[in-house]
C-alpha cells in the first residue's frame, strides 16, 4: 500500500470538510425552499396581497437558484450568501415585523443554520446585523403593525401559525440533521488519518516503500520465526554524479522509479525498504539466489530504460546478498550483505550483483 503523503492528508481532510459543507449547503437550501413555497401558499389562502405573495414568489424564485448554484462547489458559497441575504436580511426580519416577536427564535435557529454555510470571517458581521435588524422589526411590530387591506380577518394566525410549526419542525431537522451527519464524517476523518499516521509511520515519504525502522522490525520478525530467508543490499551506482549533473530533483525521481522497480518485480516474495540514501534493502522469503538475481536484473532494466528515456543515461545499481543460514543477528547479515555490495562496486563498471565473497569461494 502506498504511503500518503502530509499533502495527502490535506487534500483528504479538505475533501471532507466538503462534503460537510455540501450536505449542511442543501439541507439549508432545500429548507428555505419549502417553508417559503408553504408561506406563498399561505399568503394567497389568505389573500395578503399581490404584493405580498409577488414578493413571496420572487424570492422563491431566487431561492431555488441558490439552490441550484450550490451543486458547483466553486458557486456554492455565492448560494450560501444569497440565500442569507435574502432570509437574514429581508425575509425573516419582514416576517417578525409582520407576525411579532414570537416567531424570533425559530427564525433565528434558521439564521444560524444559514450562517454556518458561509465563510467563517463574515459569520460575526452578519449575524450582527441581522440581529439588529430583528429587534428594529419588532419595535416597529409593536408600534406600528402592517396589516394588508382586505386580508382575511385571521391572516396572521393562520399565515404565522404555519410559518411557525413549519420552523419549529425545520430547526429540529437541520440541527439532527447536521449534527449526524458531524458526527458520521468526523468518524470517517478520524479513521483515515489513523490509517495516514500508520502509513507514514512504516513508509518512506519520497519512495514510498517501507523505511528504515520498519526494515529492523521486519529482520528481527524473520530472525525470531527462523525463518529462511534472503537479505539484499543495492546502491545506486554513481548517484551522486547523477545529483550533480541533472539535479536533487531528477536525483529523486530515480530514487522514486529504482523503489517501484524493486517493488514491481520482487511482489509478495519480497518487500522493500530504504536503507539510506540510494540504497535500498530487501527481504525474500522462498527465492533462490538465481531467482533474486533474475528479479534485480529486471528491476536494474527498469531503471536503465528510465534513465535512457529521460536523460539518455546509463542508470544501473550494484548488489549484495546474504543468506539467513549465513548470520543469525541482524548486524551480522546487513554486514555480509554490505560486504558483498562492496565487492560488487569495486568490479570495474559496477552494475553486478555479488551473492558471495571472494573468501568462501577460496
Amino acid at each position: 500500500m502506498a504511503t500518503l503523503a502530509p499533502k495527502s492528508i490535506r487534500d483528504r481532510n479538505a475533501a471532507f470538510n466538503n462534503r460537510l459543507d455540501k450536505r449542511l449547503f442543501f439541507v439549508i437550501a432545500i429548507t428555505a425552499c419549502i417553508t417559503n413555497l408553504i408561506g406563498l401558499i399561505s399568503s394567497l389562502i389568505a389573500q395578503a396581497g399581490l404584493l405580498i405573495s409577488g414578493i413571496t414568489a420572487v424570492f422563491e424564485v431566487l431561492y431555488i437558484t441558490a439552490t441550484l448554484l450550490g451543486l458547483s462547489d466553486k458557486l456554492r458559497t455565492t448560494g450560501s450568501f444569497i440565500i442569507h441575504i435574502l432570509s437574514g436580511f429581508l425575509q425573516c426580519p419582514l416576517l417578525v415585523y409582520l407576525y411579532g416577536a414570537s416567531r424570533t427564535l425559530f427564525l433565528i435557529m434558521f439564521l444560524l443554520g444559514v450562517i454556518y454555510t458561509l465563510p467563517k470571517k463574515v459569520h460575526f458581521s452578519f449575524f450582527f446585523i441581522s440581529l439588529l435588524e430583528y429587534i428594529a422589526c419588532m419595535f416597529l411590530h409593536f408600534f406600528k403593525p402592517y396589516f394588508p387591506a382586505g386580508a382575511d380577518a385571521h391572516f396572521g394566525f393562520y399565515v404565522s401559525g404555519i410559518y411557525t410549526g413549519i420552523m419549529v419542525i425545520v430547526a429540529v431537522y437541520i440541527e439532527m440533521s447536521v449534527a449526524r451527519h458531524h458526527r458520521m464524517l468526523q468518524n470517517e476523518r478520524l479513521v483515515a488519518l489513523s490509517e495516514d499516521m500508520e502509513e507514514m509511520a512504516v513508509h518512506d515519504e519520497l519512495t514510498q516503500v517501507y523505511n528504515r525502522v520498519t526494515m529492523f522490525t521486519e529482520i528481527r520478525r524473520l530472525l525470531d520465526s527462523n525463518s529462511v530467508f534472503s537479505l539484499v543490499i543495492i546502491d545506486i551506482d554513481d548517484f551522486k554524479k547523477v545529483n550533480d549533473s541533472f539535479g536533487h530533483s531528477y536525483g529523486d525521481e530515480v530514487l522514486k522509479v529504482c523503489a517501484k522497480g524493486l517493488k514491481n518485480n520482487f511482489g509478495n516474495f519480497g518487500k522493500v525498504f530504504r536503507f539510506g540514501g540510494e540504497e535500498f534493502l530487501i527481504t525474500c522469503v522462498g527465492l533462490s539466489n538465481e531467482e533474486i538475481v533474475e528479479a534485480l536484473s529486471r528491476a536494474n532494466n527498469f531503471l536503465y530504460d528510465y534513465g535512457l528515456s529521460t536523460k539518455h543515461l546509463d542508470l544501473h545499481f550494484s548488489g549484495g546478498v546474504a543468506g539467513s543460514f549465513e548470520g543469525r543477528t541482524i548486524d551480522s547479515l546487513i554486514d555480509l550483505a554490505d560486504e558483498r555490495l562492496y565487492v560488487a562496486k569495486g568490479t570495474p563498471g559496477k552494475n553486478l550483483i555479488v551473492t558471495k565473497t571472494p573468501r568462501m569461494e577460496a
